[in-house]
């Protein structure tokens, strides 16, 4: 899902360095940042730009001849090119293990009611609720369905009418392989930065760690309205929250967040999510899977899986910010 602008980074000791070159672009429907060493050439920035298109074509529904579009689009099984569509495949695979780990609240065959919901590709408002359309469709919500067998081509099979979606976990993808990208290249330091969602590598030159500003969960605040700042080095760092991306109709706000088990966009205290973790793939479909069942199941999960940590903002009863962290993450505040 796109969250531009809920995890902004703060180039603290960076924005005049003249260590770093920073590259920016457009993709997934967001923009991109990168921070790498200053003597990279200028046609990395071309590079970089085809590198990160030839990505969003195979996991974004944006693109009707991506992978993900193509398995859309049809009802029952389709085989795969598994060259042409391996970042399809290792995206998949890797939402498989999130959607156990939180229990199916992330569950990236929530298309069917991302549509409904008027936050898919063809985005629209919701006038009218009919539950009876929105419980046929949470019927399709069920990441058990779709079977891959890694014959030669593989196979994908799934339920007729489900959709796949991976705006959330999509971004991050692109991160991390971004990252590799980079180190391939030879550079032992940088940033990536795709909607939000982050990953620094290695150290910076001055040997301090990078620094990452977290948003001030609040529809009227600025980018540059921060609540808490982080100092990571060679993690990953993603924010979901529901105070970005949302509507209003007939007195009703609707957040792009959607409960696969209730199958409604998910109203609650809980308003910002920010997982660490060495992956952003993983970050970012865990701040999803962790703002869709609340701050105290959020909590639990997060304690009991290793290498990932999380921070949750959520209201009071007096509309006051209350925070929690689980066990490991406050190591990252910076004081």
């Amino acid at each position: 899902m796109n969250r531009f602008w809920i995890l902004f980074i703060i180039f603290i000791g960076c924005r005049n360095s003249p260590e770093l070159l920073r590259l920016t672009g457009e993709i997934m429907g967001t923009t991109y940042s990168i921070l790498i060493p200053e003597e990279a050439a200028s046609p990395l920035g071309e590079d970089i730009q085809a590198f990160l298109e030839s990505v969003n074509e195979d996991v974004s529904t944006y693109e009707s001849e991506s992978a993900i579009s193509r398995v859309n689009a049809v009802d029952s099984c389709i085989y795969l090119d598994s060259e042409l569509d391996k970042y399809f495949i290792e995206v998949l695979k890797a939402a498989g293990n999130v959607v156990q780990q939180t229990n199916g609240y992330f569950d990236p065959t929530v298309g069917p009611l991302v549509d409904f919901w008027g936050f898919g590709v063809n985005r629209r408002t919701v006038d009218l609720v009919d539950t009876s359309q929105i419980s046929r469709l949470k019927k399709l919500v069920n990441f058990e369905t779709i079977s891959l067998t890694e014959t030669n081509p593989p196979k994908l099979c799934k339920m007729p009418g489900q959709k796949l979606d991976f705006n959330a976990i999509a971004k991050g993808y692109a991160v991390d392989l971004l990252c590799d990208y980079l180190k391939n290249k030879g550079y032992d330091h940088g940033l990536v930065e795709i909607g939000g969602e982050t990953k620094v590598f290695g150290e910076k030159s001055s040997g301090d760690p990078w620094t990452i500003g977290i948003n001030t969960p609040d529809p009227k605040a600025s980018v540059r309205d921060l609540i808490d700042y982080l100092k990571i080095n060679d993690l990953a760092v993603a924010t979901s929250g529901d105070y970005r991306i949302f509507y209003e109709s007939d007195g009703q706000r609707y957040v792009h967040i959607i409960n696969p088990k209730t199958g409604f966009t998910e109203q609650s205290p809980l308003v910002s999510v920010t997982v660490i973790h060495a992956e952003c793939m993983i970050a970012d479909a865990y701040a999803t899977g962790l703002l869709a069942m609340g701050w105290k199941l959020g909590l639990e999960i997060a304690n009991r899986i290793d290498g990932l940590e999380a921070y949750f903002i959520y209201f009071d009863e007096n509309g006051n910010y209350q925070f929690k962290s689980s066990s490991g993450f406050d190591q990252y505040l910076q004081p």
